[in-house]
């Protein structure tokens, strides 16, 4: 899930016309971060883009279905 673009067809093409009941989001990362390190903006924004904007946008996607 991290192109996107491609979430509302990979989301049609998996339902297709059945519908949605449940979505059930709960898939996530963990990049290896700690605060006592050198700060790794990279680390905290595949954290973030996965964790919270990829929740988002799904969820988003699949709410005219649900």
């Amino acid at each position: 899930m991290s192109e996107y673009p491609e979430i509302p067809y990979l989301v049609e093409e998996i339902v297709g016309d059945r519908g949605l009941t449940v979505l059930l989001n709960n898939a996530g990362i963990f990049v290896k971060y700690t605060t006592n390190q050198k700060p790794d903006r990279g680390a905290l924004i595949k954290n973030f883009d996965t964790n919270a904007a990829g929740v988002a946008v799904l969820t988003q996607v699949c709410q005219a279905i649900l």
